[in-house]
C-alpha cells in the first residue's frame, strides 16, 4: 500500500476541513481510504504530555487516538500512539487488536526541534466499526490534551486528566481542497474548554457539601433515629436538625454545581442524572417526615399504638436506601471528576466557510 503520508493532496480525490484552538491549528483531509491530519501545537513538547482526537460528541464516548511526545536520540522527539476507548465515565482503555489494529495510525514528525512542533497523523478511514470518518458534513471530533505523560507501568496504559484543554468541533469533510491541496473553506465552529481554578473552586464546595451531607448528617440522623427512638425524647429533634443540615447542604451544593456549569447541560451525564434523583428523593422524605411529625405531634397525648405506622417504616426504609444511592453517586462523581478534568469554557470561534 502507498504510503498516504507522502501522496500529494493537491487532486481532486481529496477533501477537508481546518480548525484552530489556543494550543494547536489543524486542518484535516479526507480521500477515499484514509484521514490525514495536519497539526501544529503552539506549546513546546516538554509541555505536552498527551493529547487525543476522537470520532464523536465526548471524550466519553468516543474512540480515540492517543498521542505523546518521547525524547529520543540527540534530543528529538519521538511519537508513540494509542488507539482506547472509553464507556460512560470510566476512564480510557487500549482498544483490543481484535477490534482495531492500532498500527495503522502513523504519525510523522515534521519539525521536532522547533517551538511550533508540527505533526502529520495518518489513520484509515475506517478504524473500527465504530469510528468511521467519511466525506460528508456534520462530522463530530473531540480533542483533549494534558501536561502528564500516560502512565506505563508493567504493560498498562493509564491518563490522567486533560489540565491544558479539551473541547468538539463540528466539520464539513466534503468540500473539495484546492488546487494547491489546501482547505477550501474557513476554519470549522470550534468549542475549547480550559482548567479554571474558579471552576475548581465550586466543584471542590460541591463535592464538600455533599459529602459532609450524605456522609455524616444523613447517616448520623438515621443511626439516631434508630437506637435513640425509645430512649430519648429529644431523637426527634436531633434528627430534624441533622437533616435540615442534610437539605440545605444538598441545595448549597447543586447551587456550586449548577453555577459551575454555566450555560452548559445540567442532566447530560449518568451522575448529575443520579444527582438530579437523590434531589428528588430527598425532597420527597423531607414532606414525608414533616407529615409523620404532624401526625406524632396529634397523636402526643394519646398511648403509642402496639405496631408501628406503615408511613414510619416506609420513611426509614426509602431514608436508607436513598442514603446508599446518594454514595454511589458520590462515587460516580469523583469518577467524573477524575475522566472530565477541570475545566470551563475558553469560547468558541465560529468562522463563516
Amino acid at each position: 500500500m502507498e504510503d498516504v503520508t507522502s501522496m500529494s493532496i493537491g487532486n481532486f480525490n481529496w477533501t477537508a476541513s481546518k480548525f484552530a484552538t489556543s494550543l494547536f491549528n489543524a486542518a484535516v483531509f479526507l480521500n477515499e481510504t484514509h484521514a490525514i491530519f495536519k497539526l501544529t501545537f503552539s506549546i513546546l513538547p516538554s509541555e505536552l504530555g498527551w493529547f487525543s482526537v476522537g470520532h464523536g460528541t465526548r471524550m466519553s464516548n468516543s474512540r480515540m487516538m492517543i498521542l505523546w511526545p518521547t525524547r529520543g536520540f540527540m534530543g528529538q522527539y519521538d511519537w508513540r500512539t494509542a488507539y482506547c476507548k472509553s464507556s460512560g465515565h470510566t476512564l480510557p482503555t487500549l482498544v483490543p487488536r481484535s477490534e482495531a489494529d492500532s498500527s495503522k495510525i502513523i504519525v510523522e514528525s515534521k519539525n521536532p526541534e522547533d517551538s511550533l512542533h508540527a505533526i502529520i497523523v495518518t489513520r484509515p478511514l475506517v478504524l473500527s466499526t465504530s469510528d468511521i470518518l467519511q466525506k460528508a458534513p456534520g462530522q463530530r471530533l473531540v480533542w483533549a490534551m494534558s501536561s502528564t505523560p500516560p502512565d506505563s507501568v508493567n504493560g498498562s496504559f493509564g491518563l490522567n486528566f486533560h489540565d491544558k484543554g479539551h473541547g468538539t468541533m463540528n466539520l464539513d469533510l466534503s468540500i473539495p481542497t484546492l488546487p494547491d491541496g489546501s482547505p477550501s473553506i474557513g476554519e470549522a465552529r470550534v468549542e475549547e474548554l480550559i482548567h479554571s481554578k474558579k471552576h475548581d473552586i465550586l466543584i471542590t464546595l460541591h463535592a464538600t457539601f455533599l459529602t459532609i451531607a450524605w456522609v455524616l448528617c444523613a447517616p448520623a440522623a438515621i443511626i439516631l433515629a434508630r437506637y435513640l427512638r425509645d430512649t430519648s425524647p429529644n431523637w426527634v429533634r436531633v434528627h430534624w436538625i441533622l437533616q435540615t443540615l442534610t437539605v440545605l447542604l444538598t441545595f448549597a451544593g447543586i447551587a456550586c454545581a449548577a453555577i459551575a456549569v454555566g450555560l452548559g447541560s445540567h442532566c447530560d451525564t449518568p451522575q448529575k442524572q443520579m444527582g438530579l434523583s437523590v434531589v428528588i428523593g430527598m425532597t420527597a422524605q423531607a414532606v414525608e417526615g414533616s407529615i409523620i411529625h404532624r401526625i406524632r405531634k396529634r397523636s402526643h397525648e394519646k398511648s403509642s399504638p402496639a405496631k408501628r405506622p406503615l408511613i414510619n417504616t416506609l420513611h426509614s426504609i426509602f431514608g436508607r436506601l436513598l442514603t446508599v444511592f446518594a454514595w454511589v453517586t458520590i462515587a460516580f462523581g469523583i469518577k467524573e471528576w477524575e475522566f472530565l478534568g477541570r475545566s470551563t469554557p475558553f469560547g468558541t470561534q465560529a468562522k463563516s466557510h
